[in-house]
């Protein structure tokens, strides 16, 4: 008998997280990633920062604007990443992949989708777009993994210079891209 309770309260490992637990993750995420755009938005706006940034731009001859904003955007996706991607861990039971590929797996399809949509309507399409939205999806993923490796290894120090070494490089990328 102590085996059949044993047998019924505990839950198999393997069971994949239900739908409810899924769709409370991601609107979580949507409301944390919309809400830390408005603040940032909002604080911009507000103390005049983007126009002060354009003249700093102008002076130095260095594309600071530019720089600083992937700099905040790419803390605003880290903040509401690392929640959507813990979760994701915990919910798929420690499982890297899935926790990388189900946040690349949805903004494919929102971009592709939005994409798609609008095609015919106003966006001309050529290579550019195509290389823009690759390297969109190409600092995203590099993103998700170095998050996905922190939850794994748990290294501060290095979990901080891979997010570091990453700002750094897809400055470079999105300068010359964009």
């Amino acid at each position: 008998m102590e085996q059949l309770d044993e047998h019924l309260s505990s839950t198999n490992l393997n069971t994949p997280p239900s739908f409810m637990q899924l769709g409370i993750t991601f609107f979580i995420y949507f409301i944390l990633l919309i809400f830390s755009i408005v603040i940032y938005t909002t604080i911009f706006e507000t103390f005049g920062l983007f126009s002060l940034l354009n003249q700093f731009q102008d002076t130095i001859k260095f594309p600071i604007r530019p720089v600083l904003l992937l700099f905040v955007l790419e803390g605003l996706v880290i903040f509401s990443n690392y929640y959507l991607q813990g979760r994701l861990y915990e919910l798929f039971h420690q499982s890297i992949s899935k926790a990388v590929l189900i946040p690349i797996l949805c903004w494919v399809i929102i971009i592709g989708g939005t994409f798609m949509y609008d095609t015919y309507q106003s966006i001309p399409i050529n290579l550019n777009i195509f290389i823009r939205l690759g390297t969109l999806l190409g600092w995203y993923g590099t993103l998700c993994l170095i998050i996905a490796y922190y939850f794994q290894h748990s290294n501060r120090k290095l979990y901080y210079s891979l997010l570091f070494l990453h700002w750094i490089l897809y400055a470079l990328i999105f300068y010359f891209t964009f």
